[in-house]
């Protein structure tokens, strides 16, 4: 004996034999090769409702290959039980053969054991209007369980708009089980990032936003066509382990200009704003960490300047951005010489008295003097972690950035 609990109702337990299913509905294509797989959620909600009307379908849908439990779960998807009449005017439009002599029956009960009776296909096509080449192979690649509702009319679109064409084959070229999660990255992307490099790199649906914004950064910092940025995905090799950081940095060290207005003239013969590969210069030349600040400066959250004016030698300025009322501005936040060494006297006057001339505020972190680092380290503020430069307060990379690139501020840009 099974026992087949309704949802619906009262909750009433049919005791059913299997003679007592084929009874009712004829013989049951119960696959006994497989052991019986549970399933939850919304699509259990359905099945209850329709058990109730026709007493043995959950028991068939337990025992279903995956491929057509998919097929039954996205009907689910489509039937409204507060106005089953709708789902069941389709069924009688494209299965007429199935439903013929089952007139008496009320709509729940002839949705039921149609859904046992049909082929996957034919249920596709009852549920979602068609079934286009290739929709029967993702739906055998997804699993048992049931996806979310949505994802049944997002994954059949891809497969029955031309224009997504390039998405349904992304999907075809990857391996193994597809999650749910896959297909809404796949419908989501951006046409430029259809891509198998980046769905495999990918592991959520809110990195999609981040990565949006990203390619707009870089199309407007770094003069990024879509072909280079193809050709760039293309270049990645198949890791679907890994992640897009180490491509992102390429991006990154080909910056030629800020999310925004800089402080100075790009033609300016005292102060240079650096970017890209070369801030990385720069940290070879001053003998500090500036190569890993270049996410930061790609961000907008700050920008380093290169002092080529008299006198001399050079130094490396760290400007910070400040919104106000009236606009966006800009704080010096510091000056070094090579190897995170002070300036100068004569050259910290003259890069102030340019600072004044350009409207930058000017903050050093410290008051400086004899004994001041002796009296940080007294103090415990050695080393100083906001100073550019100071190895040991170098950030990892571009890693921390990219996972919150969603969140960055209108500021940015």
């Amino acid at each position: 004996m099974i026992t087949i609990r309704s949802t619906s109702g009262n909750s009433v337990a049919s005791l059913l034999t299997l003679s007592h299913v084929e009874m009712l509905l004829g013989p049951l294509p119960v696959r006994r090769t497989f052991e019986p797989r549970a399933y939850g959620g919304h699509a259990l909600q359905i099945a209850a409702h329709l058990d109730a009307s026709c007493p043995g379908f959950l028991l068939a849908t337990f025992y279903g290959s995956s491929l057509k439990r998919q097929a039954q779960f996205a009907a689910f998807s489509a039937i409204d039980l507060a106005d089953p009449s709708r789902f069941d005017a389709r069924l009688r439009a494209v299965a007429p053969a199935v439903v013929a002599g089952m007139e008496r029956l009320d709509p729940l009960a002839r949705i039921a054991r149609a859904l046992i009776l049909l082929r996957a296909k034919r249920i596709i096509e009852v549920a979602l209007g068609s079934c286009p080449t290739g929709f029967l192979g993702l739906m055998a690649r997804v699993g048992s369980d049931p996806l979310p509702k949505s994802v049944y009319r997002k994954a059949h679109a891809l497969y029955e708009d031309p224009h997504n064409k390039g998405r349904a084959a992304v999907l075809r070229q990857l391996r193994g089980t597809i999650a749910p999660t896959t297909i809404e990255v796949v419908a989501t992307l951006d046409d430029v990032l259809v891509h198998r490099a980046v769905v495999e790199r990918i592991k959520s649906l809110g990195e999609v936003a981040g990565l949006h914004r990203f390619v707009t950064m870089i199309r407007e910092q770094a003069d990024a066509e879509d072909a280079e940025i193809v050709r760039s995905l293309d270049a990645l090799p198949h890791a679907r382990d890994s992640s897009l950081v180490g491509w992102a940095e390429k991006w990154v060290e080909r910056q030629v200009r800020g999310a925004g207005d800089a402080p100075v003239s790009p033609d300016d013969p005292h102060l240079r704003i650096r970017f890209g590969a070369d801030l990385t210069r720069l940290g070879r030349e001053y003998r500090n960490c500036l190569s890993q600040r270049l996410a930061s400066a790609f961000a907008g959250e700050s920008l380093y300047a290169e002092w080529i004016g008299s006198p001399g030698p050079g130094a490396v300025l760290e400007l910070q951005p400040l919104s106000l009322a009236g606009g966006r501005y800009w704080v010096c936040e510091q000056v070094v010489a090579a190897r995170n060494a002070p300036p100068a006297d004569e050259v910290v006057a003259a890069i102030r008295a340019k600072l004044d001339q350009v409207g930058v505020l000017y903050r050093p972190r410290s008051p400086g003097g004899s004994g001041h680092a002796e009296v940080r380290r007294l103090l415990d503020l050695w080393p100083d972690t906001t100073r550019p430069g100071d190895a040991d307060a170098c950030p990892a990379g571009l890693a921390g950035y990219l996972s919150g690139l969603d969140t960055l501020g209108s500021a940015a840009l």
